[in-house]
Parts: structure tokens; C-alpha cells; sequence
């Protein structure tokens, strides 16, 4: 009865601390249909946290009968009231939870959610990108998109192309026309130390200056990491147009490429798209994939 009320309050901590106390008095059957009702609600809630927890707790009890057992792949049509075994209903139950939630995460463009949602409930995104891939998974505006990407993942627009595509881009450019473009420097350096105590004070710095840079650079290996993985799932579910997107933001420029050369009708768009943008090595990206790559 408690636990119903807290549902009805929708007080999703207080349903997920019940789970517990159900396992122990009403049994495991009741504690898996209990389980199903705080799923819903967490992913109502888009409390990920919580839901970590609860993937944790379901996971012995919803998944291991199911180990050994060939299931029919689950599609964007399955009938969840179809009849099944009890263990197998539940467990489309909590796949369709799950489909429905990764669908409304990408019909947003929530793509940041999306990596961190698949991570939790440890299923690869592409099944729910492919059902969207005519629908909520279209690009409709590129330059709002490219703004997205940087947005979620958390990573600045680029100042200079990567260096190895610069020292390409150097050799068969003049470099008068460049040579405002210089890669940026986070480096301190100790000249004009007068005394003992500047040093000290100058070293204090440094070290925190570099423990920053670390702190920013594993953040950042991080989101590449995530944005690396969401291109693999685009590219395999053929969203091509953020797969397009996202490839840029990582300037992946065997990707831009087969993409471009496979989807004409995409060249001027991005092209459009990169000129538009107010940065200088997107800029730099188009003179790049112009001259050296003949590809737009």
C-alpha cells in the first residue's frame, strides 16, 4: 500500500528504497512487476542516476533466466501484451521501456544523454537510431546542429585544424595567407624571475596551471570518447547527416569524405555549414577537403 502511494506521488526515491522491502515480504514476482512500475517512472523522471541503481538491482532477477535464451530481436512494433512466458514478458517489458526512452532522447537531439543512457543500461544506441533515422534522427538545420554538438559534449569550437592535417595544409599553401593562424600555446614559461619568492610564486602557479590542463584534458579525452562512440552507432544506423556532423567536430576526415562522396546532395549544405561558422579552423576545413581532398 506504501509503495503504491509513493507511486501515485510519484516519489521515485522512496518507490525505489521499496523494492527492497517487497523482494523480502510479497516475493520475487511481486517485486518484478513493482520493478517495471519504478522504471517507468525514473525514465519519466530522466533521473539516470536512479536508474543506474535500479538497472543494478533488476539485473539478477530480470536478465540472468535469459542468459542461455535466443530471443526474437525486438522491433519498434513488438506487442508488449503479446502472450508470453513470464519471464521473457518481462523482459520486453523492459526493453520496450527502454526503446521508448532511447527514441525520445534522440527525437530531442539529446545526444550526449543518449551515449550516457546506453552506457547505463549497456545497450548499443544503433537499434533505436535506425528507427529514427527517417524521423527524429534527421538533420534539419546543420548549422544548428554543428552548434550542438559543441554545446552537449562540452567542446570548443576548433581555432586551427589538428596538427597533423595542418602540417598537410602548410606544405601546399602560402604561407603569408596563414600566418595570423598560429596554434595556441598553454605553456608557461619562467622568464623574469627576480627573487626566491617569485619563483615560489611563479612555481605555485605552474602547478596549478598544469594540474588545470590535466583536469581539461582528461574532460576532454572524455567527451571525444563518448562523441567517438556516438559517430560508430550514427554511421552503423546510417544517420548520415549527424554521423556528417559529428565526424566534423572530431575533423574524422575519412568519414567526411565517404559521406560526401555517398550523399551529394549533403556537399553545399556542410560546405554552408562550415563557411557560416565563425571559426577559423572550420575554415581552414573547407580550404583543406577544397584543395587537398577535391572533395566539395
Amino acid at each position: 500500500v506504501l509503495f503504491e502511494r509513493c507511486l501515485k506521488a510519484e516519489a521515485v526515491y522512496l518507490c525505489g528504497s521499496y523494492l527492497r522491502v517487497l523482494q523480502v515480504m510479497k516475493g520475487l514476482s511481486a517485486t518484478k512487476r513493482a520493478t517495471l512500475k519504478v522504471l517507468e517512472l525514473i525514465l519519466k523522471k530522466d533521473d539516470l542516476e536512479l536508474l543506474r541503481d535500479l538497472m543494478r538491482f533488476m539485473e539478477p532477477f530480470i536478465y540472468s533466466d535469459l542468459e542461455n535464451e535466443v530471443l526474437p530481436e525486438i522491433t519498434a512494433s513488438i506487442d508488449i501484451s503479446m502472450e508470453l512466458d513470464q519471464g521473457d514478458e518481462e523482459f520486453y517489458r523492459v526493453e520496450y521501456l527502454l526503446g521508448r526512452y532511447g527514441s525520445k532522447l534522440i527525437r530531442s537531439h539529446e545526444f550526449r544523454t543518449l551515449v550516457q543512457f546506453s552506457q547505463i543500461v549497456n545497450q548499443l544506441p544503433r537499434v533505436w537510431l535506425s528507427r529514427e533515422r527517417k524521423r527524429g534522427a534527421l538533420v534539419n538545420d546543420f548549422n544548428s546542429g554543428l552548434k550542438l554538438i559543441h554545446t552537449q559534449f562540452h567542446l570548443p569550437f576548433p581555432q586551427n585544424l589538428p596538427i597533423g592535417l595542418r602540417q598537410v595544409f602548410d606544405r601546399s599553401t602560402s604561407t603569408d595567407s596563414f600566418s595570423e593562424l598560429k596554434l595556441a600555446s598553454t605553456v608557461y614559461t619562467s622568464e623574469g624571475s627576480e627573487s626566491e619568492t617569485e619563483d615560489l610564486i611563479f612555481s605555485t602557479r605552474r602547478t596549478y596551471s598544469n594540474s588545470k590542463e590535466r583536469t581539461e584534458n582528461e574532460h576532454v579525452r572524455s567527451c571525444k570518447k563518448d562523441l567517438e562512440f556516438l559517430l560508430q552507432e550514427m554511421v552503423s544506423s546510417q544517420c548520415f547527416g549527424w554521423s556528417l556532423i559529428v565526424a566534423t567536430v572530431l575533423f574524422n576526415i575519412p568519414t567526411i569524405i565517404t559521406i560526401l562522396k555517398e550523399n551529394n546532395t549533403f556537399c553545399k549544405l556542410y560546405e554552408s555549414m562550415l563557411n557560416t561558422c565563425e571559426c577559423v579552423g572550420y575554415k581552414q576545413l573547407v580550404l583543406f577537403l577544397k584543395e587537398q581532398i577535391h572533395v566539395l
